[in-house]
C-alpha cells in the first residue's frame, strides 16, 4: 500500500491557487501563485519561501494561468490573470529558481464592468490561449471573454439567478465543446453545457446535500478513456459523494464516501484525483475529504489512497494522513480542490516513484501548509498507465555512447 510523509512548510502555499512545476538542478519545485506573492516549494529539500509580486487587488481571488514557458534551466515564464473591480488583468511573471526572484509585468487590462466579486474568478476557468470562462455574480450569466482583445459574450444558461460553475472538464467533439457545469444550489444535479450552443442540460445525477462543484477532481485522460469526476459540498451537516461521468456526461457510478470514512457528513471540497489505471482495469486515486460542520464531531481532514472501479466501487483503501482542523471549510489539497485551476493537480515523480501534493489547513485560527510525499513503489509494478492531466517529473538522463574506431596504420 502507498504511504505518506508529511512535512510542515515554512510558507503558506495555497492548493486552490494556480501552480507550475519545474525540475531544476536535480530538484523538483512547485511554483504556487497568489496575487500578492509567489510561493516556491522545494519538494526535494522540503523547504519553501515566498516572493512578493508587488501586485494588489481589492478582490480576494485566485489567479488563473494562461500559458507557461520554460525560458532557461532556472527560469519559468508564467502568464496569468487576476481581477480587480471592473477589470481582468493579464500578468507576465519570470520566476528564477536559482536567484529566487520574480519579475512582474502587467501586460494589459480589459475593462469588464460586471467584475465585482471573488467568486467570479474562483469559479472560472481559462481555455488556453485566449478564452476566459467566468460567471457574473449579480445576474448569474456566464461570460466568454476573449483575453486577446477583451471582447465579451454573455450567456444565460437558464439557472434562474443561481450562478453557474464552469469546469476544466471539457472535450471538443465535432458539433460542440462539451463541458461539465454546476449550479450554486444545494443538492442540485450536475449539468452538461454545450458550450457554443449555449445550452445546459441536467444529468439527473445528484450525489450530496451540498451544491455540485464541478472543479473538484481532475479530468482523467487515459488511452481511449476519459472520466469526469464531480464532487458536492459547501453545506454544513450534509453528506456528499463523488460521481463519475464519461466525456458525454453519462453517469458511470458514485463513490460512497460515508462507508469509507465512517462519517455521515462528508464534504468533498478538499480534492480528488485519479492518478493511474492499473493492469486489472481499475483506477488508483487520491481523495481528500473533511468532516462537514457538526457540533458533535471533531473537525478533521483526511487524505486517502483508494482503488476504484469505473462504476465507482471502492475496492481497496488506505488512510494516508489525518489533519486536525478548525470547524468549517479549512482544509484543501493540491488534488484539484474546489475553487482551483486546471494546474492544481499533484506531481508524479517517475524516477523516485513518488507523488507530491500540498495540503493547507487552518487550526487554532492559524493557516499552515504541508508537503505530502506519497510513496507509490508498492503499486508501481501494477500501474499500466498514468493520467495525462497531471504534472510529471521524469529526470532521467540519456547515457552518452562513445564509439571508437581503430584503423591500423
Amino acid at each position: 500500500m502507498p504511504s505518506a510523509t508529511v512535512t510542515q512548510l515554512p510558507v503558506v502555499a495555497d492548493p486552490q491557487c494556480s501552480s507550475v512545476v519545474h525540475y531544476y538542478n536535480g530538484k523538483t519545485y512547485i511554483i504556487n501563485i497568489g496575487v500578492d506573492e509567489v510561493r516556491i516549494v522545494n519538494c526535494t529539500d522540503k523547504t519553501g519561501q515566498a516572493l512578493s509580486t508587488g501586485l494588489s487587488s481589492d478582490i480576494v481571488n485566485y489567479p488563473r494561468i494562461i500559458d507557461i514557458k520554460y525560458k532557461t534551466g532556472s527560469t519559468v515564464v508564467i502568464r496569468w490573470i487576476y481581477i480587480k473591480s471592473g477589470y481582468v488583468v493579464i500578468v507576465r511573471a519570470e520566476v528564477d529558481l536559482s536567484a529566487k526572484t520574480v519579475s512582474i509585468t502587467e501586460e494589459v487590462s480589459h475593462n469588464l464592468t460586471w467584475v465585482s466579486n471573488w467568486v467570479e474568478i474562483a469559479h472560472s476557468i481559462v481555455i488556453p490561449p485566449f478564452l476566459w470562462v467566468a460567471l457574473d455574480y449579480e445576474d448569474a450569466y456566464l461570460h466568454y471573454v476573449n483575453l486577446d482583445d477583451g471582447s465579451d459574450v454573455s450567456v444565460d444558461v437558464g439557472f434562474g439567478g443561481y450562478f453557474p460553475r464552469p469546469s476544466t472538464k471539457y472535450v471538443a467533439l465535432n458539433d460542440d465543446i462539451y463541458m461539465m457545469l454546476g449550479r450554486h444550489y444545494s443538492g442540485d444535479q450536475v449539468y452538461l453545457l454545450k458550450f457554443y450552443s449555449k445550452s445546459a442540460t441536467g444529468t439527473g445525477v445528484s450525489a450530496g446535500g451540498g451544491s455540485p462543484r464541478p472543479q473538484i477532481g481532475s479530468i482523467a485522460l487515459f488511452y481511449n478513456d476519459v472520466i469526469f469526476p464531480c464532487g458536492w459540498g459547501g453545506v454544513a451537516e450534509s453528506d456528499n459523494d463523488i460521481a463519475l461521468f464519461d466525456h458525454r456526461m453519462n453517469h458511470l457510478g458514485t463513490l460512497d464516501l460515508s462507508s469509507l470514512t465512517g462519517w455521515d457528513d462528508v464534504d468533498t471540497m478538499p480534492g480528488f484525483t485519479i492518478f493511474a489505471k492499473n493492469k486489472d482495469g481499475r483506477y488508483y486515486a487520491l481523495l481528500a475529504v473533511r468532516h462537514s460542520t457538526r457540533t458533535s464531531a471533531t473537525p478533521e481532514g483526511r487524505l486517502y489512497f483508494i482503488e476504484i472501479t469505473r462504476t465507482g466501487s471502492i475496492v481497496d483503501s488506505a488512510l494516508l494522513h489525518s489533519f486536525p482542523m478548525d470547524d468549517g471549510i479549512y482544509f484543501f489539497t493540491l488534488l484539484k480542490p474546489d475553487y482551483s485551476d486546471r494546474t492544481c493537480v499533484p506531481v508524479v515523480d517517475l524516477r523516485n516513484r513518488k507523488i507530491y501534493t500540498i495540503a493547507r489547513v487552518r487550526k487554532d485560527n492559524t493557516w499552515s501548509s504541508y508537503l505530502v510525499e506519497i510513496d507509490i513503489s508498492d503499486i508501481w509494478d501494477n500501474i499500466d498507465e498514468f493520467n495525462r492531466a497531471l504534472w510529471f517529473v521524469s529526470p532521467f538522463k540519456i547515457p552518452t555512447t562513445l564509439t571508437l574506431s581503430i584503423t591500423p596504420l
